[in-house]
């Protein structure tokens, strides 16, 4: 009689999670916030017309990757994962995280607000960033524990290739 040491669902699990290839895309990401990140904390001790430079450069990555990446959950990936599961509830399972996305809307637009001064504050801008960064970065963190695992569980490497990257 010979013992199994590996559990079952090891065993089920496709050596490569169908996840793997998006969760390298947001590793990009998550780079790019953390040098935002960093040229946010030191705004505050450069000359005010770096000062609006680095606002205008911060505000548009976060328009043309951020924003459209919110765009593109919410048309692609949410509608994925809601269809996975079913709640005793009418709201959907992502929820909370379109309604984290409002929030990252509503907080962009207090900082593409500053780019519209000629004299941006460059202290009140570097607090809302960090705000706006720190959210991003927990957004991200409960989109690969916590919705990722779900698709994972119920998808083939392929189908979410087709599905969710290539849609």
């Amino acid at each position: 009689m010979s013992v199994d040491t590996e559990p079952e669902r090891l065993r089920e699990r496709p050596l490569e999670l169908p996840s793997l290839q998006f969760k390298n895309l947001n590793i990009s990401v998550k780079k790019q916030i953390a040098l935002i990140e960093r040229r946010s904390e030191v705004l505050i001790t450069t000359y005010p017309f770096e000062q609006k430079k680095t606002i205008i450069q911060i505000v548009n990555f976060l328009r043309d990757e951020v924003l459209i990446h919110l765009e593109w959950e919410e048309k692609v990936l949410y509608p994925a994962i809601d269809r996975k599961v079913t709640t005793s509830r009418s709201e959907k399972f992502t929820s909370g995280m379109r309604y984290e996305h409002n929030i990252i809307r509503r907080w962009f637009l207090d900082l593409d607000n500053e780019t519209k001064l000629r004299y941006p504050d460059a202290r009140r801008f570097s607090y809302q960033a960090a705000q706006l960064i720190g959210l991003l970065k927990a957004h991200l963190e409960k989109e690969e524990e916590l919705l990722l695992p779900i698709l994972d569980t119920t998808m083939s490497p392929q189908q979410f290739h087709d599905e969710i990257l290539f849609d």
